[in-house]
């Protein structure tokens, strides 16, 4: 055990070394007050990476597959956290096996959102965007798995929402598509599992208020790509170490009655992610990780750069 440690150890030494870019940005979705320019908040970063989406902790399982297995029972329900500095997301995961290779999945996430001007914080919080959708399994023998999943989000969370003149969205305000596809693949007689994932999320254009102004926005669609390894320590623990990769296009936003502009919203995103599940009493998982930035890039540059911070998860789900 003591080798697969230091194996594991080195390889998040070279993934977290490996990568090395930077860049500036222009994070301003098109609001006409300067003021409310998300580029010039902190917390900006976010909002356009995460929106009022479930992305992160949406899922039953840590690395896609159709795991946690059990002896009993074809529901699952959990209860996720993901905890930033400006950026908090509650939610309830469920899902349900219909067969050996179907399960229905859903999401039900509460958003709570800052953001920072002139050492001056904003907040809002409420229901983020709910998603439902299912997973395949696609492909399955003794070494590996893929599994396909694909996500309706729906238009629940609060677009519209601000405080004290500043913008805070709850949520996308449209209806967003995500197709992805995971797979894992266990390195013969050894602990370790290789994790691999990809995944497109598609939105629609969406119509809302901002200072009692109409807009409309066309979000930009966002692609992912994510690698890593997992440990098997123990029977109860599993250990994780990925790196995701998230691009988010540049959008395009205008006043009604006016022509499309760019909002100069795209980004670019590289995050380590460690974590750990632990199995307790036989049914139940509990997981705790840690989001760290490693670089993120800008379509165009602004004065005032907005850092992302590290972030941090934790969840516990159970079949039944």
């Amino acid at each position: 055990m003591g080798k697969g440690i230091r194996v594991l150890m080195l390889v998040i030494i070279m993934l977290s070394a490996g990568a090395s870019f930077a860049g500036d940005v222009n994070l301003n979705l098109g609001y006409e007050n300067t003021a409310s320019n998300q580029h010039e908040l902190g917390g900006g970063t976010d909002q356009i990476i995460y929106g009022g989406d479930d992305l992160i902790t949406g899922r039953i399982s840590g690395d896609g597959s159709f795991e946690p297995q059990a002896e009993d029972g074809n529901y699952i329900i959990g209860f996720s956290a993901f905890i930033s500095e400006y950026y908090q997301i509650y939610s309830v995961p469920v899902s349900y096996k219909i067969s050996d290779r179907l399960k229905l999945a859903a999401s039900f996430p509460l958003v709570r959102r800052t953001v920072e001007h002139e050492g001056k914080k904003y907040s809002k919080a409420g229901l983020g965007d709910i998603s439902v959708g299912f997973g395949w399994l696609a492909f399955s023998n003794t070494d590996s798995e893929s599994v396909t999943s694909f996500s309706v989000t729906l238009p629940t969370g609060d677009a519209e929402a601000e405080d004290g003149g500043y913008a805070v969205p709850l949520g996308s305000g449209g209806y967003s598509f995500f197709l992805s596809q995971s797979l894992i693949y266990r390195l013969g007689q050894s602990a370790f599992t290789v994790l691999g994932e990809a995944g497109l999320r598609y939105f629609t254009d969406t119509k809302y208020r901002i200072f009692n102004t109409e807009e409309e926005l066309r979000r930009g669609n966002q692609l992912f790509a994510m690698g890593g390894l997992q440990h098997q320590t123990t029977d109860k623990l599993r250990l994780n170490s990925k790196l995701k990769y998230t691009y988010v296009a540049e959008g395009e936003s205008r006043l009604a009655g006016q022509g499309w502009k760019d909002s100069g919203d795209a980004v670019n995103a590289l995050d380590l992610i460690l974590s750990g599940t632990y199995k307790a009493y036989s049914k139940y998982w509990i997981e705790l990780g840690v989001v760290i930035p490693v670089a993120t890039g800008y379509d165009n540059s602004v004065d005032n750069e907005e850092d992302r911070s590290i972030g941090f998860t934790a969840s516990v789900y159970t079949r039944f």
